[in-house]
């Protein structure tokens, strides 16, 4: 609705980056280990990885969906 602020729910929005997180890194190890390779320094690789696309979930969910107007499909 046009002229209404929406609020953003930081508690789904914690939610939502969390589950990028995990399936993020999920991801990556199970590529990690497909390929052969070490995950010493890898591993810290892919927690990063997995750490930043969490973060962009979190920034679009809670920060670019709210100003575009966009609602949450639960809503």
């Amino acid at each position: 609705m046009k002229g209404e602020t929406m609020k953003t729910d930081w508690k789904d929005v914690g939610i939502r980056a969390l589950k990028t997180f995990i399936q993020s890194f999920v991801g990556a190890m199970v590529t990690l280990f497909a390929a052969g390779g070490e995950p010493g320094s890898a591993f810290t690789q892919t927690a990063i990885i997995s750490a930043l696309a969490a973060a962009v979930s979190a920034v679009w969910n809670g920060v670019i969906n709210p100003a575009l107007g966009v609602e949450p499909p639960d809503a």
